[in-house]
């Protein structure tokens, strides 16, 4: 009797892969390129070995991350070359893509560390653009863009309206698409009267206001956020609980460390996820990541855990 094909485990493996992608996409998009295999596999609740099996190193695992979205933006390219009006197609386009990069905190991280150059990605990447640039020519061609527009103002576009993305989510959700139609209307494309978001208010505008070191977090009142601001600026800075030492600055200066870093191990020691630290500090997400992967970099750590073990045997921590 012939056995059937193993369907259900092909099934199985499938999901586990998606389960390992999806838990990498969150952690990438929380914790910064820091993340190890073993801890994706944990978040997946996944065993270690089936993570490598299919990913042998993070590498691996941010290039099947970027074929992902690369296919995804290779698709909005084409959808939007069927529309015959050239000015539509590039309209539609970068509001689609936009759309996409709004919703998508890791996408920036994913593009800067992925193997632009080599193999099947470089081929990707070579297809988009020729996809883009097709779009583009035929807007100008027509004369429904600037006549200087040019496919870097596409990547560009999308960098401008993802940090202003950033900056508003959770506040003004829809604060980008006010922008998008500015920048557009900005090179000629023809506006659309209902498109676009009402001007944010000044509460959702101090909310998203860049918070320098010593600030208040962002449910402040305006009088707090401005007396803060004063003292940052003076030189003064906010209490986050770190104990002063004159040891622990000697410390921290012979490995290059600055306060911020170490508050920001401290938090990381505490078990604390780079959301939770950016709201203990008042600080943005990706400012956090910064400050972490500059800390990791100073301590010679690969990730988190390593860090931490290293900042205890320096007796920094």
């Amino acid at each position: 009797m012939t056995r059937e094909p193993e369907r259900p485990l092909r099934a199985d493996a499938e999901r586990n892969r998606r389960r390992i992608l999806d838990t990498a996409d969150r952690l990438f998009a929380e914790r910064g390129f820091g993340v190890t295999l073993n801890e994706i596999a944990q978040e997946a609740g996944v065993g270690v070995g089936t993570v490598y099996r299919r990913f042998p190193d993070l590498q691996t695992l941010v290039d099947a991350l970027f074929t992902e979205r690369f296919t995804t933006f290779q698709r909005l390219a084409a959808v939007a070359a069927l529309e015959p009006d050239p000015g539509h197609a590039l309209r539609c386009y970068l509001l689609n893509a936009c759309e996409w990069r709004v919703h998508d905190r890791a996408l920036e991280d994913i593009l800067a560390n992925a193997s632009l150059h080599t193999g099947a990605i470089a081929g990707m990447r070579d297809e988009l653009g020729r996809a883009v640039d097709g779009l583009v020519e035929r807007a100008v061609a027509a004369g429904a863009v600037r006549s200087d527009f040019a496919s870097a103002d596409v990547y560009n576009f999308l960098f401008i309206i993802g940090a202003v993305a950033d900056r508003t989510r959770g506040i003004a959700p829809d604060a980008w698409r006010r922008y998008a139609e500015a920048l557009m209307v900005g090179f000629g494309i023809q506006p659309d009267p209902t498109a676009g978001a009402a001007a944010m208010s000044d509460d959702q505008l101090l909310r998203a206001w860049p918070k320098p070191d010593g600030t208040p977090v962002k449910d402040t009142d305006e009088a707090d956020l401005i007396h803060g601001t004063a003292r940052a600026v003076g030189g003064e800075h906010g209490e986050c609980g770190a104990p002063h030492d004159e040891g622990l600055a000697q410390r921290l200066h012979e490995h290059g460390l600055t306060r911020r870093e170490y508050e920001i191990l401290r938090q990381v020691a505490m078990g604390k996820t780079n959301p939770e630290i950016a709201e203990a500090l008042g600080l943005a997400r990706n400012t956090v990541k910064t400050y972490l992967q500059r800390a990791l970099e100073k301590l010679h750590a690969r990730n988190r855990v390593e860090a931490l073990a290293r900042a205890s045997q320096f007796g920094i921590l």
